[in-house]
């Protein structure tokens, strides 16, 4: 024998309801339920939206605090100093990486600035970059001269077409100076190697 504890009702045995208000105990349990679940999510929303607000302070604060360090930094000679020394470390290692891959395939820089030497007014390289090579002087030296005879070869050409022999004739000692220059040989070039 059941009574309903809104109205005070007697609810026969085998319905569940309340016959006169219409009252269920297990709806009402049930929407006690939704609602405590409802309380807890809002809470939790509440918590996470002032977790979310100091975060975002303490953020704020970080980078107010940090660009004025960095303000205060820029201001001192020694931050430029060492802005200049990071760049230079790193200039420096991207260099030593590029020789170690260079000679890992079997590059060698003064066979490359040899090489180089043959093409026009880049025979400048050698005397620049590494002066002190005998090597790549020897092959600067032959790329001098043969970037003169092209020029002479330029002028003659205006006057005389047939001079296009002579050309193919330079083309073809250039790719054999560029030859010797990348395996290594200090060997003369015909017709001009005796010149100096």
């Amino acid at each position: 024998m059941a009574y309903c504890k809104n109205c005070g009702a007697y609810i026969p045995d085998n319905m569940d309801k309340c016959i006169a208000c219409g009252f269920s105990e297990s709806e009402a349990k049930a929407q006690s339920e939704r609602e405590a679940a409802e309380e807890k999510r809002r809470e939790q929303q509440r918590a996470a939206e002032q977790w979310a607000k100091e975060e975002k302070e303490r953020r704020d604060n970080a980078a107010r605090e940090s660009k004025a360090a960095s303000a205060a930094d820029r201001e001192s000679p020694e931050y430029y100093i060492n802005k200049v020394k990071e760049a230079g470390n790193a200039a420096e290692e991207y260099l030593n990486k590029a020789e170690e891959k260079m000679k890992s395939v079997g590059i060698d820089k003064t066979k490359v600035l040899a090489a180089l030497s043959y093409l026009s007014f880049l025979w400048l390289l050698p005397y620049i970059l590494c002066a002190d090579n005998s090597f790549a002087r020897f092959h600067a030296k032959q790329g001098l001269i043969l970037f003169l005879c092209n020029c002479v070869l330029d002028l003659i050409s205006i006057a005389a077409p047939i001079m296009w022999i002579a050309r193919i004739a330079a083309f073809l000692l250039m790719l054999v100076g560029i030859k010797n220059a990348l395996t290594g040989e200090k060997k003369k070039l015909p017709f001009i190697g005796n010149i100096f």
